[in-house]
């Protein structure tokens, strides 16, 4: 059987694709993508960083997509938007190294992040 679609671009190693509306984002080797679902996974956008090198979780829901990275930058995205223009971008254990691994967890409206040397706590739907 051959795939219905695909986009040979994008080939995430360790991150999961997620699909908000008619788009999917996922990250692979220093790059972040935005793939349109009508039109045959056909490239709307691609930010090129070092911080989508490694490892990154996705999250997507309510046309917004949270992005964890390994290197310890947190970005909030809007799933529309034709180009990458991150919405909110935090290092939440500030410069230092980071090196997580593990995924956020959202429970009701608090989303948890461990770091290198502990867990931290946001109070999400703010400003």
């Amino acid at each position: 059987d051959k795939p219905v679609m695909a986009n040979p671009a994008l080939a995430p190693d360790t991150c999961s694709p997620v699909i908000v509306g008619d788009r999917v984002f996922a990250t692979a080797y220093g790059e972040m993508y935005c793939l349109d679902l009508k039109d045959n996974l056909k490239t709307i956008w691609v930010a090129e960083d070092d911080m989508f090198y490694d490892h990154s979780n996705v999250i997507g829901g309510n046309d917004r997509v949270l992005v964890w990275t390994q290197s310890g930058d947190l970005l909030l995205l809007d799933a529309v938007a034709n180009d990458f223009k991150p919405l909110r971008r935090l290092r939440p254990f500030g410069n230092g190294k980071v090196d997580s691994m593990s995924h956020p967890a959202i429970v009701g409206n608090r989303l948890y992040l461990r770091g290198p040397n502990e867990l931290v706590c946001f109070v999400l739907g703010g400003n």
